[in-house]
């Protein structure tokens, strides 16, 4: 038992273990005391600050919640993040009409926007990282999760270790290059063309996601406001509502 085990016996009672790799562990627990569900997330130090710190100083809506943090005085780190009812985008995607993809496309943009205001780049935000929410409305709220390789613009935190799902991470991730939102942009495209062979079919969707996942940064949609403009403009939508808390 680690230090960090001791420390969250009696007051977290763990009901599911998702992953488990290493000295990387993430599971749903109970917290007794306050009487919710949480995610525990045990993660190396140096990616687990990078995650804390990038989620204490963004606006609410975005990711998780961090609860607490449990250090156990060398290389280990625990998060306690608020859970989220919902699926992500990776488990969720049989179900998902073809016809709802613009309108959730535009969600995960709305929501890449206000992360990248907000002076992050969350620099692996793959199918299994974008989570969906019970609808209010026709189209989930999105919350991304994961902020473990994020990057922030403003420079004030590191990013020591560049890292992510290689399937889908931008090429200047994997170069070692300046990284910006733009690069959030590739892997949404990417995922989006894993989840989805068939919109090659449609001719809106060739013409945007050769746009998303072109290798070069300068080819791609300027911001998430250029995509959002991009998919309103191509299948023909009302501007996008307010997003829901």
């Amino acid at each position: 038992m680690t230090v960090i085990d001791g420390m969250v016996q009696g007051r977290y009672r763990t009901e599911r273990t998702l992953a488990h790799h290493q000295d990387r562990r993430l599971e749903i627990a109970r917290d007794l005391w306050a009487d919710r569900d949480v995610v525990l997330k045990w993660s190396p130090l140096a990616s687990a600050l990078v995650e804390a710190r990038c989620l204490l100083s963004l606006p609410a809506g975005i990711g998780p919640q961090l609860h607490d943090l449990l250090w156990d005085g060398s290389g280990n780190l625990l998060l306690v993040l608020e859970h989220f009812a919902g699926s992500t985008l990776q488990a969720a995607a049989l179900g998902i009409p073809e016809e709802d993809l613009p309108r959730l496309v535009e969600r995960i943009g709305e929501r890449l926007g206000s992360l990248h205001r907000a002076g992050w780049v969350h620099g692996d935000p793959h199918p299994g990282n974008i989570m969906l929410l019970p609808p209010r409305e026709s189209v989930p709220s999105v919350r991304f999760v994961d902020f473990g390789f994020s990057f922030d613009r403003f420079g004030q935190v590191d990013t020591p270790v560049r890292g992510g799902a290689p399937a889908t991470l931008a090429p200047e991730i994997l170069r070692g290059w300046t990284v910006d939102g733009r690069a959030d942009l590739y892997s949404l495209g990417v995922g989006l063309d894993r989840l989805f062979p068939a919109l090659k079919d449609d001719a809106r969707w060739a013409r945007l996601l050769p746009s998303l996942t072109d290798p070069l940064a300068g080819r791609r949609p300027r911001d998430s406001t250029a995509l959002r403009n991009d998919v309103t403009r191509l299948f023909d939508l009302e501007p996008l509502p307010v997003a829901p808390p």
